[in-house]
């Protein structure tokens, strides 16, 4: 059993995930999920260009991705 890095609870070495202040136990974990997500997200955006002539934009007033159709479907 290790303990959290941020609060000192026990945490079973079957987990990486601390459920009391939420925190990350193996940061290579972290890692590989933000790849993971990154990749998925090239796959989708990718779509949406081919398949509904669309791009993802960053709105920065709104503070939020939005959609902009380029053309036809």
């Amino acid at each position: 059993m290790n303990k959290c890095q941020e609060c000192g609870i026990g945490i079973s070495d079957e987990y990486s995930f601390c459920t009391k202040c939420n925190s990350i136990k193996d940061y290579r974990m972290l890692g590989k999920l933000n790849n993971n997500l990154y990749a998925l997200r090239t796959i989708l955006e990718f779509n949406l260009q081919q398949e509904h002539k669309a791009i993802l934009k960053w709105d920065l007033q709104e503070k939020k991705f939005v959609i902009i159709y380029m053309g036809d479907k």
